[in-house]
């Protein structure tokens, strides 16, 4: 049975004589790993003893995180107990877009936990593509909640920026991006990740961000990178030569260290 396995397309032989394989795609052999598994359970296997062969103290090994991430996905009924085992794994391994509305929301809910216990969770890994699985028209109260949270940790806040930007049309977020994107007290990263958002998934999101542009940021070196993230996503739409010579004025004559990248958008656009 196992080499029936090992002799599939999903695996190739590295060395005859040592016997040892690889799989051809480890997204592929993680997947069919888990609907494999999943049969197994609905044919009268223990879940229990299903997590003891791939967990650790009740959390995934990390090299079957992936394959993890696929049981909630095939095991709804299940779902709960595979999410709070490991909530990002399966934001960041799985497909979340494949989860039922509640398991989606019991996600988001688990990624609040993490963030309370771990705030700084993601450190390590800051890819955004998986992050649109998590987002939908069900989850826009939610997404505001936390992004209204002055307690929500930087990661979490990240997390559903990621989600939104990355995801499908949600025009109800625009007053909470507007409002990131207007806030001086907020992260850069936030703010730009907001511009991001209002351009890719709210109807006429640009509008918005010229009339931020023009009434709420303030011509100094602290809107300097931000307004140069503005320039060069919009300004064949309203801006003029006039607008970038501000922000450069503003960053040659401010007596602090400027970041190298603040003007780098503009002439990657230019």
């Amino acid at each position: 049975m196992i080499l029936a396995c090992l002799v599939r397309r999903a695996f190739s032989f590295i060395d005859s004589k040592s016997e040892s394989v690889s799989y051809i795609h480890r997204t592929i052999a993680e997947f069919l790993a888990a609907k494999c598994l999943a049969e197994k359970i609905r044919t009268g296997h223990s879940i229990r003893r299903i997590q003891s062969l791939i967990s650790t103290k009740g959390h995934p090994a990390p090299e079957l995180r992936g394959l993890h991430s696929w049981l909630p996905v095939f095991l709804p009924k299940y779902s709960e107990v595979f999410i709070d085992d490991d909530p990002y794994g399966v934001l960041m391994y799985g497909d979340a877009a494949s989860l039922s509305p509640s398991s989606r929301k019991t996600l988001l809910s688990a990624l609040v936990t993490l963030s309370q216990t771990d705030p700084r969770f993601r450190e390590n890994d800051w890819s955004e593509n998986p992050l649109g699985s998590l987002s939908g028209p069900d989850m826009v109260e939610l997404f505001q909640e936390i992004l209204s949270d002055q307690d929500a940790s930087f990661h979490l806040r990240s997390i559903v920026l990621g989600a939104i930007s990355n995801g499908p049309q949600m025009p109800l977020m625009r007053d909470g991006l507007n409002q990131i994107v207007s806030d001086r007290e907020a992260s850069y990263y936030e703010r730009s990740m907001a511009v991001e958002a209002l351009l890719r998934v709210v109807p006429k999101g640009e509008q918005d961000l010229i009339d931020i542009f023009l009434t709420k940021l303030k011509d100094d070196a602290a809107t300097a990178r931000l307004r140069s993230k503005l320039l060069s996503r919009l300004y064949e739409i309203q801006f003029e030569p006039v607008d970038v010579l501000s922000v450069f004025q503003d960053i040659l004559y401010d007596t602090e260290e400027q970041a190298v990248n603040v003007l780098w958008n503009m002439g990657v656009s230019g």
